[in-house]
């Protein structure tokens, strides 16, 4: 089962954590997270780096999904995210994303290029990785009995995860923060 390729080592990850720590509206819950993700992809681990990535992923959106609805005045936000399976959270995420940058609009009569296009990137970026890692996430923490060890992604493959998720969650991230400073 051990690796042929041998060409990351435990210093590899080691600038994905300076990244991400440098991202705004970053807890110590998140950093833990993505911490124990790049641990476990150092240690070629091939279970545990999804179910982390996943884990943190989730908890990206959820506290974005958050910020939305504290700004909307609505506290059921979360937990009619959470009421809803599978693409419909991301159709809901997206809709209230969309009402949030509506009502930023109303307050300020605009929206400046730059907050715009903090919208557009998480809406996009969120569309083409969140379901992805979802998915992968909770094949991996609920396996089928014919499961095989062949169906498992190599340990590798979290290197690269781990460069694409701090784009993801960077863009996520900003728009925390921009919907918590308006």
């Amino acid at each position: 089962m051990e690796s042929q390729r041998s060409d990351f080592t435990a210093t590899s990850t080691l600038p994905f954590l300076s990244e991400f720590k440098k991202f705004p509206e970053v807890t110590d819950i998140m950093e833990l997270y993505f911490n124990e993700f790049l641990r476990n992809t150092d240690n070629k681990l091939r279970l545990a780096p999804a179910i982390l990535i996943g884990a943190l992923s989730e908890l990206l959106v959820v506290t974005l999904i958050k910020e939305a609805g504290d700004f909307l005045e609505d506290p059921n936000a979360v937990s009619s995210y959470k009421q809803k399976k599978g693409a419909s959270r991301i159709d809901y995420t997206i809709t209230l994303l969309q009402k949030t940058k509506q009502r930023i609009q109303q307050k300020r009569n605009d929206l400046q290029p730059k907050e715009e296009q903090c919208f557009k990137k998480a809406v996009d970026i969120m569309k083409h990785m969140f379901d992805s890692i979802r998915l992968n996430r909770n094949e991996y923490a609920h396996p089928e009995p014919a499961m095989s060890l062949l169906e498992l992604p190599e340990p590798e493959i979290f290197l690269a995860h781990a460069s694409a998720f701090n784009t993801y969650a960077k863009s996520l991230l900003e728009l925390i923060y921009l919907i918590k400073h308006v």
